[in-house]
């Protein structure tokens, strides 16, 4: 073989290994793509997932939060109702007429007097109160500022029950809220 052959043969065989390296080459860089396409679209899926799950639980939260502020609100509408319930309670009191109020008094200082068992003096509220006193041996002890009612004091003084028509509302007043709200709110 002569040597413009072999540098022939060479040649052709440089241009069929390069030819087989660039196949190879290219078969290996559309893998390597490929690969990364499905990489990124995996990582593209993942991403748009979680950014799906975050914005569910946003929501979830925001929806969450709205609830607690109508519940809230519709809460203090209820308490301000009830809280109007009360202030006409008092004023209902305060109108009342002698025989109505005497009939109340009557029964608050007999339950008070029974209460403390060795009552002396009462605080009062009302001129009708005084006459009820003295039919009880009572001695009045001075007025209160309230709309009705009295404070029975032990003769000892180291005892008293509130009987004002605010006292027995201050005392009773989560009892009563419950009860009011009952018939207020309830379906």
């Amino acid at each position: 073989m002569s040597s413009q052959n072999l540098i022939k043969r060479i040649q052709e065989e440089s241009i069929a290994e390069i030819t087989q390296i660039h196949h190879q080459a290219n078969h290996q860089a559309e893998q390597i793509v490929s690969e990364a396409r499905a990489l990124a679209k995996q990582g593209a899926s993942q991403i748009l997932e979680r950014g799906k799950q975050q914005s569910d639980n946003v929501k979830k939260i925001l929806i969450s939060k709205a609830h607690q502020e109508v519940n809230r609100a519709l809460m203090n509408a209820k308490d301000a109702l009830i809280d109007d319930c009360f202030q006409q309670a008092l004023k209902n009191l305060a109108d009342l007429n002698s025989v109505q109020y005497r009939k109340i008094a009557t029964h608050l200082l007999k339950y008070g007097s029974e209460r403390i068992q060795n009552p002396g003096s009462v605080r009062i509220s009302r001129d009708e109160d005084k006459e009820l006193a003295q039919n009880k041996g009572l001695a009045v002890m001075g007025l209160q500022q309230t709309i009705g009612g009295m404070v029975i004091i032990s003769k000892d003084g180291k005892l008293s029950i509130d009987n004002t028509f605010e006292g027995i509302l201050q005392r009773k007043k989560h009892e009563i809220r419950t009860e009011v709200g009952k018939l207020l709110f309830t379906q």
